[in-house]
C-alpha cells in the first residue's frame, strides 16, 4: 500500500461539505442570476477552512485513506499515517497541497 501512496499523492482531492461552507439564507447574497455557477464557484474557492468545517479527502485507489473529516476546535483533522493536519484558514487548494506535501514526507 505505502509504494502505491507515492503515485497516487498528486491525486488526493478535498471537496467542502455543503453543510459547514454555504451561507445560511439570511446569508446568501443576492444575484443577478442565482443560477451563476461561475460565480458560486469562486466563492467556495476563496473560502478559508475552520473549526467545524467537514473535508472530503478522496486519495485515488486508496479507499483507506479517503473519508470525510471534520476540523477540531483548532482547525486540525487526523488522517491515517500521517497524524494531525493544519488546515485552518487555508483555501481547498491550499488545504489539498497541504496534504500532498504531508503524505510525500511521510511516505
Amino acid at each position: 500500500m505505502l509504494r502505491n501512496l507515492f503515485g497516487v499523492v498528486g491525486l488526493v482531492l478535498i471537496a467542502l461539505a455543503v453543510a459547514s461552507c454555504m451561507p445560511t439564507e439570511k446569508q446568501t447574497p443576492v444575484l443577478n442570476d442565482p443560477y451563476n455557477a461561475s460565480h458560486q464557484k469562486s466563492d467556495l474557492s476563496a473560502y478559508r477552512l475552520g473549526p467545524g468545517d467537514t473535508v472530503r479527502v478522496y486519495v485515488f485507489d486508496e479507499p483507506d485513506l479517503s473519508s470525510d473529516y471534520e476540523l477540531d476546535g483548532r482547525g486540525i483533522i487526523d488522517m491515517p499515517l500521517i497524524s494531525e493536519v493544519n488546515l485552518n484558514g487555508l483555501t481547498k487548494d491550499q488545504a489539498t497541497q497541504e496534504i500532498r506535501v504531508r503524505y510525500k514526507q511521510g511516505y
